[in-house]
């Protein structure tokens, strides 16, 4: 069944998947806005060529594909599992640095390391083209980041600028001013210990950086005195100002946190008052302590009912029952998921062992610029993605707030500019939560693909790439791209009227993209917001980006 909601958003089945494609705007709506003009002249890489001509479709040739083309399954059967299967200068050794910022500034742009990677160096070594590689083994035969002997007497602390040329194995808790891993240097953190690295500063990798911890421990990159203020954005270099990790040159990023079922849904309804969850199948590697949060499913109809989430901690984990440490607070019946299947709640676990975080008050970020493959594996990436003042207020329930904007090129997860590099990269099991900028960027990356990954109360769309300065313009496409098992939860915007574009997942230009088992659900905003939408200027360089293929992809409890 086809039928009409809203603002240009088509429905295949019975409100079970929102895919919007807007045309050209009518005369009563405005034209797309400052939220999709993300690129700019500078932003663009000299080694990635033009992009080819190709012939505009019109969004009645795309309605017509899908639906020659395009079979949409409703959910049935058993449920699957989720793949997750410084004051003065400290003296220093040979190898590594550890230099005094106290009273320095930094507002400048600096370009460290390479501006552009070359696309032929992104396949690992041993691997076929495009094909991801097994991740090399950890190595934790580094000198103790606790030894003052390996800092020429003195440990780095809250005001040291240190730069890491040698192998350096982190055995505590430290605090710096800012971090330079140099390439040949590495920073691991000790696989059995629970540790927190916090920089005032950026932190650039050029060499390795890996937090991949026992199943035990937590491995902790914390960003605590961000100041959003102070954000320039955009471009290749790193900024003193745009406080967050970037990896750049050849550095290689290794997040691997121990496996966990990223989301599964409840076997059947929940009640207000609960405080024992069944899903519908085992989790693997839930715990006590982890925080869950269980996505609205009430009618549509009812007032707020796309933001009655429950965020919930896990007491106990048996089989498939979950024991929570507090009752539920909202109802969460099964939903119709059309042709006779229903659904249970889509449960996330928000908790992982790797993370990396700015603070509330304070949003971080991850910038990617490597010519090797990044490792991302089961990570949470929490308070990342600043926002800028725009100097307009709009007036809230607690009166005027100053409306914002996202800086440009500062996301939660962002690989940039990269070509063909990325391909075979596979970023599993990943959450972006409490974001106020789009979660996953792959701009101009080809072949990633993003499996059981969850944004959650994320501003702007979740799961995107820049789009085009105006509705003329062709989108720079990402070929290749797959969300499979995905989950975009609670993106919003404010103020809500300048909404009336947001969706979960914006299908942007490319060939070869897929979604597949996705979920948008709690997406606010105005009329036209949806959970997945496909822009009218992201037609891709051939017939097959017109219609990314979707499979038992589903929108539910949302606003628009």
């Amino acid at each position: 069944m086809l039928q009409k909601v809203g603002t240009d958003a088509a429905v295949w089945g019975e409100g079970y998947a929102t895919m919007a494609m807007d045309e050209e705007p009518d005369a009563g709506r405005p034209a797309a806005g400052p939220r999709g003009a993300h690129r700019r002249a500078n932003h663009r890489r000299p080694d990635i060529p033009p992009e080819c001509a190709r012939t505009p479709l019109s969004r009645r040739t795309m309605l017509r594909w899908l639906a020659v083309g395009t079979v949409f399954a409703a959910i049935g059967g058993e449920e699957a599992l989720r793949r997750s299967p410084t004051g003065p200068t400290a003296p220093v050794a040979a190898g590594s640095t550890a230099t005094s910022l106290a009273g320095t500034g930094g507002d400048g742009a600096m370009d460290h390391g390479d501006a552009a990677p070359p696309p032929s160096a992104g396949a690992a070594e041993g691997a076929a083209p495009g094909q991801p590689a097994a991740a090399p083994a950890v190595d934790q035969n580094g000198r103790p980041w606790s030894d003052p002997a390996g800092w020429g007497g003195r440990v780095p602390g809250p005001q040291s600028a240190v730069r890491i040329t040698d192998k350096v194995l982190l055995d505590t808790d430290a605090t710096v001013a800012s971090l330079l891993v140099e390439p040949g240097g590495a920073l691991t953190f000790a696989a059995g210990r629970t540790v927190t690295l916090a920089s005032a500063g950026n932190v650039e990798v050029r060499g390795t950086l890996a937090l991949a911890p026992d199943d035990t421990a937590v491995h902790t990159l914390r960003f605590p005195a961000v100041d959003e203020k102070r954000f320039r954005g955009d471009g290749m270099k790193v900024v003193d100002t745009d406080v967050g990790l970037w990896v750049t040159g050849a550095g290689y990023l290794r997040l691997d946190g121990a496996a966990r079922t990223a989301w599964v849904r409840a076997a059947g309804g929940l009640r207000a008052g609960d405080t024992t969850v069944t899903l519908a199948a085992p989790p693997a590697g839930w715990r006590p302590g982890d925080e869950l949060a269980v996505t609205p499913t009430g009618p549509p109809d009812e007032d707020g009912s796309s933001t009655r989430y429950d965020l919930v901690v896990v007491r106990s984990v048996g089989g498939s029952g979950v024991t929570l440490e507090a009752p539920l607070k909202y109802a969460h019946p099964r939903v119709s998921a059309g042709g006779g299947v229903t659904v249970g709640a889509e449960v996330l676990n928000l908790t992982r062992g790797v993370r990396v975080e700015g603070s509330a008050e304070g949003r971080a970020h991850v910038h990617i610029t490597s010519s090797r493959r990044a490792d991302v594996r089961h990570a949470a990436l929490r308070w990342v993605g600043p926002r800028a003042e725009t100097g307009e207020t709009w007036r809230g329930p607690d009166g005027a707030v100053p409306v914002t904007a996202p800086v440009l090129g500062r996301y939660g997860l962002h690989f940039h500019l990269l070509g063909d590099a990325t391909r075979g990269t596979v970023v599993e099991g990943v959450v972006v939560r409490d974001a106020g900028n789009h979660a996953y960027v792959p701009h101009a990356s080809h072949g990633i693909t993003f499996r059981s990954c969850i944004s959650h109360e994320t501003w702007e769309d979740a799961y995107w790439w820049d789009g085009p300065p105006d509705t003329r313009t062709p989108q720079q496409p990402s070929d290749d791209i797959v969300y499979e098992s995905c989950v975009a939860s609670r993106t919003v915007l404010e103020p809500n009227p300048r909404a009336y574009r947001l969706t979960g997942f914006n299908l942007g230009a490319g060939t070869g993209g897929k979604a597949l088992d996705c979920v948008a659900v709690g997406v606010q905003g105005a009329d036209g917001a949806s959970g997945f939408e496909w822009p009218e200027n992201s037609e891709g360089s051939g017939p097959s980006s017109a219609a990314w293929p979707t499979t038992t992809c589903r929108t539910a409890s949302s606003s628009g």
